[in-house]
């Protein structure tokens, strides 16, 4: 019985010392985000329920045949950029 009770002293005070330990690690400093800038504006259109268009590109990370049916989309990534959907509620288009 006397080495139980030993036994359980000693685990309860090695618990404490280890509650009681700290280290001395540094705390991570959280980098400031860059700061995002709109790259450029696309402006689409359509021609009825068949297709979209791009009407208008302005800025620069856009690449795009302008008035042509479906045309394809170029973009940098990692940019921002603001569509404007001239083209209505039902444009198939996917931003």
């Amino acid at each position: 019985m006397y080495n139980s009770i030993r036994y359980s002293l000693f685990f309860f005070l090695f618990l404490i010392v280890c509650a009681c330990y700290q280290t001395e690690e540094e705390t991570p400093v959280l980098e400031e985000p860059e700061e995002v800038q709109l790259m450029g504006t696309l402006t689409l259109g359509n021609v009825g329920a068949r297709a979209y268009l791009f009407t208008a590109i302005e800025g620069d990370g856009i690449t795009a045949e302008l008035e042509e049916e479906n045309a394809d989309l170029t973009l940098v990534i990692g940019g921002r950029y603001t569509v404007i959907n001239g083209a209505g509620p039902h444009i198939h288009f996917v931003c």
